[in-house]
């Protein structure tokens, strides 16, 4: 199974680099293209989206039928980026990440953490979760962008337009690149739904090291282990295993946004930039058709960070500058779809209108499940706090390293930190019931931890290999113990909850079988479990369903009148014999004809 994942992981991130790597050629700066490697899977993604997008819009049968014209064209455009490099001279290896070999391996060691689920809890490849139950509808949608085309009224489609809703307001970037995978690989969607957040999640550690690098300025250790405290983070595994797909994809977009954005500052050009203008249009799409409500702030963080950086270096004009161009930016997005552009107000809106939600503690990943299997870790709180006391000293100590010596730095790193908790404080008391905290603060910190590390660690900024001096040298040994730390909590945490409670196992599966025989016209979804009933739609998409339970978008409970029940068989299982008025799917569900 561990070789089977891997091997479409690498053909994922593939489809994604070659999607990408003619308009990283064409878009990126100069002085950006040692990234090229590390950007051209997203704007892979982001070009994959917008044609889609479009295709979607003008009715086209799904990525089954586009995705091969969309690699076609992504080769196309490779193809002229390869002859325009030549014709100007400029050399392949410009594209590589400089010192690549530290990032890129401790990307691929979090990939290999966070994929251990994967490698010992499911026997073949499928959708697993923790326990929320977004996958499952995400899935749902892939599948219907994979298959059908938005006017298709086919069985369940036809009874409820909760899919196509979805896909026109808010999960369309999320669900058709698992659609477009899926379709080129030849699998189903619920096979690479969790594959897919594995790749984008290496993408993140990548991005993590380049933004931290071009915005502190600092050396490749420090990069590095910015990037191995993130990508060994159990408060990331957490956002992982829940199936938080669309977050997981923006959040290196956002990454990228950040490091295109500081070229307003870096170079002297006083016009628009058409090569940084494109990168920003592209990334800006791909955040708005995958999180359209996370745009507002990306782009009110990135103008507070643009405004200290100007001032700093008394280049003030330069605000002006970044304003004209992203107001540019965002008009064209507006106009590659102007339908997009007005759901993500709305989208916006709505979810400002959102509760804060249940509790969810600092490091849920480790304590929430810990502490429910080992009551005696209690006692162990005072070492908690004493630990909490140490990091705000590490903390402290870089702040104050980094104002003696590195001004610049140490603004933009309280910037930062003041955004990202202060946005943190903010709705951790908005709509709170009993607790301090919620979901929505919980997805604010998860959202820019990166920017959250980036301030914390300052105290990293000037280590090296090989250390010099004995200050140096502790740091080091600060730095290893951060990264062994997390990595070891991480590892609790895994151990903790594989096999994974949610999971699509072969006998749910089996169930799109039914879809093909034509003696089945309609199914009544019988029981009250959220994940089954969610599954069960979206392996029976073709016929028409009726639910005895409501739970999500368009699977509301209603009269039964399917001509058959779908019956899940629990306790000692039996064969049943096919007959007139059963049909046995496997050994854990069957049909059952009502009279």
């Amino acid at each position: 199974m561990a070789m089977t994942f891997i091997f479409y992981s690498l053909l994922s991130i593939l489809i994604c680099l070659l999607s990408g790597m003619g308009l990283t050629i064409f878009f990126s700066p100069p002085a950006l293209r040692k990234y090229g490697l590390f950007f051209a899977p997203l704007l892979g993604f982001c070009f994959i989206t917008l044609l889609s997008w479009h295709f979607y819009r003008w009715d086209m049968q799904g990525t089954d039928f586009y995705a091969p014209i969309i690699m076609a064209l992504s080769a196309g455009i490779l193809f002229t980026a390869i002859w325009w490099m030549r014709k100007k001279r400029i050399y392949y290896k410009e594209f590589l990440p400089t010192d690549s070999i530290l990032p890129v391996s401790v990307g691929i060691a979090a990939f290999l953490i966070l994929s251990l689920p994967v490698f010992f809890g499911a026997e073949a490849m499928t959708s697993f979760s923790l326990g929320n139950n977004d996958i499952a509808d995400t899935a749902a949608v892939a599948r219907y962008l994979k298959e059908f085309a938005r006017s298709d009224m086919t069985g369940f489609l036809g009874q409820a337009p909760a899919f196509k809703k979805l896909a026109d307001t808010l999960i369309f970037g999320s669900s058709v690149i698992t659609g477009f995978i899926s379709s080129l690989l030849g699998l189903q969607t619920y096979q690479i739904q969790n594959l897919c957040i594995h790749v984008f999640f290496l993408f993140s550690v990548f991005m993590v090291y380049a933004t931290v690098k071009e915005l502190l300025q600092c050396g490749n250790l420090m990069a590095a282990g910015a990037a191995a405290i993130y990508g060994m983070n159990p408060m990331m595994f957490y956002i992982c295993y829940h199936g938080f797909l669309s977050q997981m994809i923006t959040m290196p977009l956002a990454m990228m946004l950040f490091i295109v954005s500081r070229q307003y500052l870096a170079g002297p050009q006083k016009r628009i930039d058409v090569q940084i203008l494109s990168m920003n249009v592209l990334l800006t799409w791909g955040i708005s058709i995958t999180y359209p409500h996370m745009l507002f702030f990306i782009y009110a963080m990135i103008f507070g960070y643009v405004a200290i950086e100007a001032l700093q270096s008394g280049k003030r004009h330069k605000i002006a500058h970044w304003l004209a161009t992203a107001g540019l930016t965002l008009a064209i997005t507006a106009v590659l779809s102007p339908v997009m552009a007005k759901e993500a107000v709305a989208v916006f809106m709505e979810r400002a209108m959102i509760p804060a939600g249940w509790f969810i503690p600092w490091l849920p990943a480790v304590f929430k499940y810990m502490a429910a299997r080992h009551p005696k870790l209690q006692l162990f709180h005072i070492l908690h706090i004493m630990l909490h006391i140490a990091f705000l000293s590490f903390v402290l100590w870089g702040f104050i390293s980094a104002y003696r010596q590195h001004r610049r730095n140490f603004w933009i790193a309280l910037y930062f930190a003041g955004f990202v908790l202060g946005g943190y404080a903010v709705l951790s008391f908005l709509g709170r019931d009993e607790y301090w905290g919620g979901y929505k603060s919980f997805k604010w910190l998860s959202f820019f931890l990166p920017f959250a590390i980036m301030s914390c660690f300052l105290i990293f900024q000037k280590t090296s290999m090989p250390p010099r001096g004995f200050e140096n040298r502790i740091v080091l040994g600060i730095l290893a113990v951060f990264i062994v730390g997390c990595s070891g909590a991480s590892l609790v945490f895994i151990k903790q909850v594989m096999p994974p409670p949610l999971l699509v196992t072969s006998g749910l599966s089996d169930l799109g079988k039914i879809e093909h025989d034509p003696r089945i016209h309609s199914v009544n979804i019988l029981g009250k479990k959220y994940w089954d009933i969610l599954w069960q739609t979206c392996f029976l998409m073709r016929k028409q369903l009726y639910f005895e339970t409501s739970t999500y978008r368009g699977r509301v409970a209603s009269e039964l009148r399917g001509e058959w029940d779908l019956i899940q068989l629990s306790g000692d299982k039996k064969d049943i014999s096919d007959s007139d008025t059963i049909i046995q799917i496997n050994q854990d569900y069957l049909l059952k004809k009502r009279r």
